[in-house]
């Protein structure tokens, strides 16, 4: 999972790892990149358990506003 979020987003910090804490709950890793106004950034990979990917919300492509641009 790691590594995946490394490959998408180079220059971003890790921030948190979400573990999930019920059955068919998915891992957020929480990632702040370069100009990211939040402390913990807004860019945030969902995966499964197994380690796939699900679902990416980039924080560079969220309406001005929500990067407090």
């Amino acid at each position: 999972m790691l590594q995946t979020v490394r490959n998408a987003y180079a220059n971003a910090e890790l921030r948190t790892v979400g573990v999930p804490r019920r059955e068919g709950q998915l891992v957020r890793v929480r990632v702040r990149q370069p100009d990211e106004w939040l402390p913990n950034g807004r860019t945030i990979p969902w995966f499964d358990p197994d380690g796939r990917l699900i679902e990416s919300s980039d924080g560079h492509m969220l309406p001005l506003a929500a990067q407090g641009i």
